[in-house]
């Protein structure tokens, strides 16, 4: 039986043997983008120096990649095989990314057919608006990103969101996935469908009118994680990207 290890980023207790495929497919697909150096490979990858050493001496056994000062993939049937072995996890993420969206947009449509059951109760009058805001959450420099989530906190007490605002993807349409006004939270995302490559640049992803009641109150923030859902963005890929200082950040416009 293979020895288990526990997963640094996750806790999960994982097989060595599969940690050992992923380490090699992804130096495999890092490779397959561009030659890389062994530099390069380390700040990929983010495995330890001496793991990727030994994981990069396999591959050249196995001839998949081709070491010439840089490191070059071949065109070979190990290389096909790496390849095709790293489809799977990728179309899973995609599917649970679409689950999560799905799964997040019922509830509240089901808690909407239950309202119709239930008596309405008196709403007590708004107070006055004395102001609005935009939250803007800018991507930065961002390569194939293929689908993304957002957790957004704001000050329920004094604030509420008014409207959504589309940003620079046209192709890919926010999603409000749920609400929390009772917790000040919202949950947004979206994702590509099919075999594209994704959106590259920076802009503004998403935005969100606010309008507020009092001078005291608390700008909205950036949450990296509420529950199980996440603010991370994917790319073409199926993986996480890294998140940078300015990859993903939230910034605040009043508006007059």
């Amino acid at each position: 039986m293979s020895p288990q290890i526990q997963c640094p980023n996750c806790g999960i207790t994982i097989n060595s043997e599969n940690r050992k495929k992923t380490d090699l497919g992804m130096i495999v697909r890092a490779v397959q983008k561009k030659p890389c150096s062994f530099t390069d490979l380390l700040r990929i990858t983010q495995l330890p120096r001496k793991t990727l050493s030994l994981r990069l001496k396999e591959l050249l056994g196995m001839d998949v990649i081709t070491k010439n000062g840089i490191y070059y993939l071949n065109d070979s049937d190990e290389t096909k095989k790496l390849l095709k072995i790293q489809k799977s996890p990728i179309v899973i993420k995609r599917r649970m990314l679409l689950a999560f969206l799905v799964l997040a947009m019922m509830i509240p449509a089901g808690l909407q057919a239950y309202a119709l059951f239930v008596p309405k109760p008196i709403t007590p009058p708004q107070p006055t608006v004395k102001g609005y805001f935009e939250a803007r959450i800018i991507i930065t420099d961002v390569q194939e990103l293929y689908g993304w989530q957002a957790v957004i906190s704001y000050d329920a007490d004094n604030t509420r969101w008014v409207e959504i605002l589309p940003g620079v993807i046209d192709e890919l349409p926010y999603s409000l996935n749920n609400t929390f006004p009772e917790m000040g939270l919202l949950l947004l995302g979206n994702t590509f469908i099919g075999r594209v490559e994704g959106f590259s640049g920076s802009g503004m992803l998403i935005g969100i009118k606010f309008a507020y009641y009092s001078e005291e109150f608390s700008e909205p923030a950036l949450l990296p994680k509420f529950m199980w859902h996440p603010t991370m963005l994917l790319d073409a890929n199926g993986d996480e990207m890294q998140l940078g200082a300015d990859t993903l950040k939230l910034e605040i416009e009043y508006l007059s």
